[in-house]
């Protein structure tokens, strides 16, 4: 099978491997660029930038720039039937078209990647019951093989080699939900007739597992002993756990209004992870600051720039490694960002505070409180208790 074509993507450039970038010579700094295909000709565009949020909008505006071209070309091709079609053209207009309109373009990016190697060849007629099964067996085999091979490499290189990731089922389904919204897309533009559904998985029990404030500290006191993480890592930490914000909301947090996502008023002592950022699906709170993470933000704005969490001068994109690594330092196995969000709010039902106001504090939505934590609180069907006594 001929190699996919990946579709347009942010990368990072720069002089060595650091922040998850490709080590480029001749770079002396860390460059987002844009990278595409074009007749199996590889392309960059250089955002001139390392800042992820002007990087991204970078990347939406291009995205917006090569769905204009294609609608112009499009404009005299009628409909397709299923059979007629295939899914690497659905998911390509679906990118082109539609992520720039989204608030995290490069995640519907991610989908497409991992949905290509296995659907690129087939036809829209071919997505059937049988085939998404497939491609779920063939999405865990494939993982499984890249996870392995990792292993096999750090091995060799004499590196301890951190627990093989194992590929879940609600990953894979999201991924097949997304595909489903492409084909709704593509037919609702008029570029496809009676798309197929696509048959999902059921929805995975959700996770029970937290932290307690005395794991949250082991875990402070492990990232404080870290000569590369003492300082952003332990204030993410913070912000996470007192907050229960999701990790995109914090990564994105200045010290000024911006067109990025939430800002730190440390005169007013609130946190707005909105501000005046794009609206999402995803719900974003405005908190007053607890006196306890107070004191560690006024530490932070004394050496950070413009991002309330920066590493050597630039804003953090992902803490995932260094949590994980501080995680199993301090015993407390696989630690990710949900799981901080998911232990504060752990917490609060636990300490009695109401489902709604968790709900508010927290930028969650008060059905999901209910479904997935409210076996927490202490007040859990009290009622029901008291009618049967």
């Amino acid at each position: 099978m001929p190699r996919a074509n990946k579709g347009p993507r942010l990368e990072l450039y720069g002089p060595d491997t650091r922040f998850g970038a490709k080590a480029k010579r001749g770079f002396t700094e860390y460059r987002f660029y844009i990278v595409w295909s074009d007749a199996g000709r590889k392309c960059e565009r250089s955002t001139g930038t390392s800042d992820i949020g002007f990087a991204e909008g970078c990347f939406r505006a291009f995205l917006e720039e090569r769905a204009n071209a294609a609608k112009v070309v499009n404009q005299t091709a009628g409909s397709l039937r299923a059979d007629q079609m295939s899914v690497a053209d659905v998911l390509d207009i679906y990118g082109r078209e539609h992520a720039p309109q989204t608030a995290a373009p490069a995640r519907i990016g991610f989908a497409i990647d991992a949905l290509l190697p296995y659907w690129a060849a087939l036809k829209v007629s071919d997505i059937k019951g049988e085939t998404v099964r497939r491609y779920m067996r063939f999405r865990r085999d494939h993982f499984a093989a890249r996870e392995a091979k990792r292993v096999t490499e750090q091995t060799a290189r004499g590196r301890l080699p951190p627990p093989a990731r194992t590929l879940s089922d609600d990953t894979v389904r999201r991924e097949l939900v997304m595909l489903s919204a492409a084909l709704k897309h593509c037919h609702r533009e008029g570029y496809l007739i009676d798309p197929p559904a696509v048959w999902l998985p059921e929805k995975g029990v959700p996770r029970d597992r937290h932290l307690s404030r005395s794991d949250i500290a082991r875990l402070l006191w492990t990232a404080r002993k870290s000569a590369r993480g003492r300082t952003h890592l332990t204030l993410y930490i913070l912000i996470a756990f007192y907050t229960g914000a999701r990790r995109s909301a914090i990564l994105e947090l200045q010290w000024q209004p911006n067109t990025v996502g939430g800002w730190v008023d440390l005169e007013r002592g609130v946190i707005d992870f909105q501000g005046s950022a794009r609206r999402t699906k995803k719900r974003r709170s405005t908190i007053p600051i607890p006196d306890r993470l107070m004191t560690f933000l006024k530490l932070a704005r004394r050496r950070t720039v413009q991002y309330v969490i920066e590493f050597e001068g630039s804003p953090i994109r992902d803490p995932k490694k260094a949590l994980a690594t501080a995680g199993r330092a301090a015993g407390l196995g696989n630690v990710f960002s949900h799981l901080l969000k998911h232990s504060a709010i752990t917490y609060l039902l636990g300490a009695g505070v109401p489902l709604w106001e968790v709900a508010g504090w927290t930028g969650t939505s008060e059905e999901t409180i209910r479904r997935v934590y409210g076996h927490h609180s202490p007040d859990y069907l009290s009622s029901a208790v008291k009618a049967l006594r």
